[in-house]
Order: structure tokens, then C-alpha cells, then sequence
């Protein structure tokens, strides 16, 4: 076990934690039970009990050799920032952020990296990203008990940058990227304390392609109805403030290209929002009148003006706050 960082690797995993040993356990075994294992495992506790996740980890020890870096930071300083540092500590090619309640396919990495170092597949992408499995689950007296798991989005197919300027088309844990795609755009946005990889995704995409791995090997766990804050999901529990955040960033961007005079990615998420939320009043008033019409000569009238144009939902980012796929 190690403190400093380690020889250069090929994939750096960032981990973000804080008070949830339950779950990191978890994600220690996910990483070490990848079939890929030229990895550094790099877990920030950001503001949490020190103890407490060096007694997990601990246990790990003999599995994890010089493959991982902990890093104690004194005080809380937020995802995105906590993602950064833990960035910067480590010494890869390859970047991927796994929190600590999600966890991946023994395959993943193996699959990921495949894809980035075939040319003919990922040499000129900035990353690659998988499918996500949604598992639903809770915690009681300290064990996890699986309710349901479902395939979270079985029709991505590629990452379309209108598409994504909705919302995130893919959840947090299920994205490889090139260090060197890091360090160009500065990081992530630390101001951000929600749907910071949402903001990074845009830039992203914004510059480069991101390729897609169509099978679902990154787990994306859900908790609902807890009583312990330490393990709620905030894209479930802390729904206001990603509607809050979610419209500074449209904002933000809306403004960006005002002042320079161009179009830019301003213009496409809130474009895109409008289109998306047209489409949702059209498919309501269908909704309603198949419902409450039927069968009377309205619901056809009403049907067969509003259908002209209409935009089908099958194959599109599911528009619902965990569209986002931040998982803390």
C-alpha cells in the first residue's frame, strides 16, 4: 500500500469517498477483480474519517501491492475537485472516475483500453465510453441487498453532441479518457458541486469523438428511501439542486457566446432543452388524448395534428434527473 504515487501505468482509477467504507469496500474489489491490471488505483477521501478507510483498505493490501495511492484530504473540497487531485497524483496514459458506491464488469478496463490502443478503432478518439447496467439497491444494518437491475442505456450507440447537450447520454463510472484530453481542458470545473462531468462531457465532445463499447460494463448503482445521508445518490436525494445547477450551466455557456458573437455550445443546450421539452408536451397531450378522448373523432383530430413532426422518444438520453448519471 502506498501514499506517493506510483510507476507510471497505463490506467489511472479515481475514487472519491467520504464516511462510506460499506460501499468502498465494494469498489475496491470491482478494481481489483479487473481482468486488466496495469492500473493505479488512486482513492481521495475527501473530508472523511481516515481511519475508517484505512481499515478497509487494509484488507486489500496484499491485492493491490504498489497499485495504489491514498490521498487524505482535511476538509471536504467537492467531487470535481477531489477528481482533479486525485488526477494529478497519479501517472497513466488513461483516466477513469469510479466513485466509491459504483462499480464495473470484471471487464471493463480490459475492453477499454483494447479499443484506445486499437488504431483502427480508437486512435482518433479522446475516450471511450460503455453502456451502464442500473442497479437498485439498499442498505441495511450495514448490508447490501439488490432489488433490481435493469440496462440503464441499451441504445447508445455513439455520442452524439446534440444529443448530449440534453443531458449525460452515459454515467459517470462507464467513461475511459486520455490523460492528455484532461490536461488540454483544464480539469474539471472545481465551481461545480453537481453534474461536473456533465460540464467536462460537453467540452469534451465539443473538440474530440468519443467512441462506444455496446454492452453494459459499468454498473451504476441507485439507492432509494434512505435514512443515512452518507449513502444517498444526490441525483436522486438532491433533485433541486441539479435543476438548479443544470440551468447556471446553460446559462453560463448561453452567456459565453454572447459575448464572443458566435454560436457555440450556448446555443445547443438550450436548443436542444427546448426541442426536448417541446417533444415531451407533444407526447402528453398524445398521452392524454388516447387516454381521456378515445375513442371519439377528438383524439384522432388531436393525434393527427400534434403527430406531424413529432419526435419519437425510442433511442434518445431518457429525460429524468438521473439523465445526468452523477452517482454521488
Amino acid at each position: 500500500m502506498s501514499s506517493q504515487t506510483s510507476p507510471r501505468r497505463t490506467v489511472a482509477v479515481i475514487t472519491r469517498t467520504k464516511d462510506r467504507p460499506l460501499l468502498l469496500g465494494r469498489c475496491c474489489t470491482s478494481v481489483i477483480g479487473q481482468t486488466y491490471v496495469d492500473w493505479q488505483h488512486v482513492i481521495v477521501n475527501d473530508g472523511g474519517e481516515r481511519e475508517s478507510v484505512e481499515q478497509v483498505l487494509s484488507r486489500f493490501s496484499a491485492q493491490y501491492g504498489e497499485r495504489l495511492t491514498i490521498i487524505h484530504n482535511e476538509h471536504c473540497i467537492g467531487m470535481e475537485a477531489a477528481s482533479n487531485v486525485g488526477i494529478a497524483a497519479s501517472n497513466s496514459d488513461y483516466i477513469a472516475v469510479l466513485d466509491d458506491d459504483d462499480s464495473w464488469a470484471p471487464t471493463f478496463l480490459q475492453e477499454c483500453i483494447t479499443f484506445l490502443n486499437t488504431l483502427s478503432n480508437g486512435g482518433d478518439f479522446a475516450g471511450v465510453v460503455t453502456q451502464s447496467m442500473l442497479i437498485e439497491e439498499e442498505i441495511r444494518n450495514e448490508h447490501i441487498r439488490i432489488i433490481n437491475r435493469q440496462e440503464f442505456n441499451p441504445w447508445l450507440k455513439a455520442v452524439n453532441l446534440f444529443r448530449l447537450c440534453v443531458g449525460n447520454v452515459f454515467t459517470s463510472n462507464a467513461a475511459v479518457f486520455r490523460r492528455s484530453v484532461w490536461e488540454e481542458l483544464g480539469g474539471f470545473n472545481e465551481t461545480l458541486p453537481v453534474l461536473g462531468d456533465w460540464e467536462f462531457n460537453l467540452r469534451v465532445s465539443s473538440r474530440w469523438e468519443l467512441g462506444v463499447i455496446a454492452k453494459p460494463l459499468a454498473y451504476y448503482h441507485q439507492r432509494t428511501g434512505l435514512s443515512d445521508a452518507r449513502y444517498v445518490n444526490t441525483v436522486l436525494h438532491k433533485v433541486d439542486e441539479h435543476v438548479r445547477i443544470d440551468n447556471l450551466i446553460r446559462n453560463r455557456l448561453l452567456r459565453e457566446d454572447l459575448q464572443k458573437g458566435h454560436i457555440g455550445l450556448g446555443l445547443l443546450v438550450n436548443l436542444s432543452m427546448a426541442i426536448e421539452q417541446s417533444n415531451e408536451g407533444i407526447n402528453y397531450v398524445k398521452r392524454w388524448a388516447r387516454r381521456v378522448l378515445r375513442p371519439t373523432k377528438w383524439a384522432r383530430i388531436i393525434l393527427g395534428r400534434v403527430s406531424p413532426g413529432a419526435s419519437r422518444t425510442e433511442g434518445r438520453a431518457p429525460v429524468s434527473p438521473r439523465q445526468h448519471g452523477e452517482s454521488r
